[in-house]
């Protein structure tokens, strides 16, 4: 029935200018008119590729937290929410960057050459990080169906994961990569000697592709999901 009315309205409309001499204004009334009924279809395709996007930070389990922070381990649960994510594959994909440049591109996993799709419109999996040593870091992705192991190389120093977002729901499209976690070194403010900070990284909006230049990052790594 909306469907009926809109497409009425323009007819109407367009009847009625034709009906007049072929002026600028009956162009622009035209035009306008065009834009106004296609409008709805427009946003509503826009909208049906949509999904939603947060995370979660620690094991619920207070026990737990405490042994994962002695350990040195960080957790993260991801949701993510939305009608475009149903059977589509995905990619991971993580980026290394040392001194403010990128040293790799490493596709993890593409779900296309396993087989697995995603099958409904909720897609949860965790992510867990521990540096093994002083120049290896470990993660595990735990998706549905199957678990993902990977080694990286690392530095000295503290590492921490962290979320872009910071934990909020964050609204994407699904045909376009997008930044999950990133596994970073602190920001070391020269004016506060011994100062290090995680927060001021992932809170100021600068992408983290931009931290090594911006920051003086030596080592981060960051994580990409795209589905397709």
């Amino acid at each position: 029935m909306r469907f009926i009315a809109i497409f009425a309205n323009f007819f109407i409309t367009t009847i009625i200018v034709l009906q007049r001499k072929y002026t600028m204004q009956c162009v622009i009334i035209i035009l306008c008119s065009l834009c106004l009924c296609l409008y709805p279809f427009v946003t509503s395709a826009q909208n049906q590729d949509k999904f939603i996007l947060s995370s979660e930070f620690g094991p619920k389990s207070e026990e737990l937290l405490d042994y994962y922070r002695f350990a040195g381990i960080d957790y993260f649960r991801m949701k993510a929410k939305g009608q475009p994510l149903a059977d589509k594959h995905f990619m991971l994909i993580a980026k290394e960057y040392w001194d403010g440049k990128v040293t790799k591109i490493d596709t993890c996993e593409n779900s296309r050459d396993i087989g697995i799709k995603v099958d409904t419109n909720d897609f949860n999996f965790s992510v867990i990080a521990q540096k093994e040593n002083k120049n290896s870091v470990k993660f595990m992705f735990a998706f549905p169906r199957f678990h993902l192991y990977r080694h990286f190389k690392a530095t000295r120093g503290d590492y921490s994961l962290r979320d872009p977002f910071n934990g909020k729901e964050c609204e994407y499209s699904s045909n376009q990569p997008i930044m999950l976690l990133v596994y970073s070194l602190p920001y070391q403010n020269p004016q506060k000697p011994g100062w290090s900070s995680y927060c001021e990284l992932s809170s100021t909006g600068v992408p983290p592709a931009e931290w090594g230049k911006k920051y003086g990052i030596k080592h981060h790594i960051t994580f990409e999901i795209q589905f397709y």
